[in-house]
């Protein structure tokens, strides 16, 4: 398949042979504390691993947070295994990782002191909720 030009998605997620990608992005205050939260598969019996980024900035590293990792869920555990990068500061806050309940993937950014506006993006790649 080709295709020319844009392609545009509409909603946070696509479905694809098993593996669900869900992206969100906007804006946030470094100084607000902030849930994304994602609707996973019940993985009670079996486990899931998830490849997490998560992104903000008002301007450079100090006013910035940025989390990329693979977390291991199952039923409402949740255990980070690999920290490809976590960065975090008084600033900002930083990003984390936590499972709710059986069917919820939150990620939430804390909040920081700078009083500052940026944009944000998140992107997670699961497994397709049966």
């Amino acid at each position: 398949l080709e295709v020319a030009g844009n392609v545009i998605i509409t909603g946070g997620y696509t479905d694809q042979n098993g593996v669900r990608t869900y992206r969100a992005g906007g804006v946030m205050y470094n100084n607000q504390a902030y849930n994304v939260d994602i609707t996973v598969d019940d993985d009670t019996g079996t486990g899931t691993v998830h490849h997490i980024t998560a992104m903000m900035t008002h301007y450079s590293t100090i006013y910035g947070c940025v989390l990329d990792c693979y977390a291991y869920t199952r039923a409402g555990n949740v255990e980070v295994q690999t920290d490809l990068l976590n960065q975090s500061n008084a600033e900002a806050g930083g990003w984390t990782v936590s499972k709710p309940d059986t069917t919820t993937l939150r990620l939430t950014k804390s909040a920081g002191t700078y009083t500052g506006v940026g944009n944000y993006q998140v992107v997670v790649v699961t497994s397709t909720p049966t």
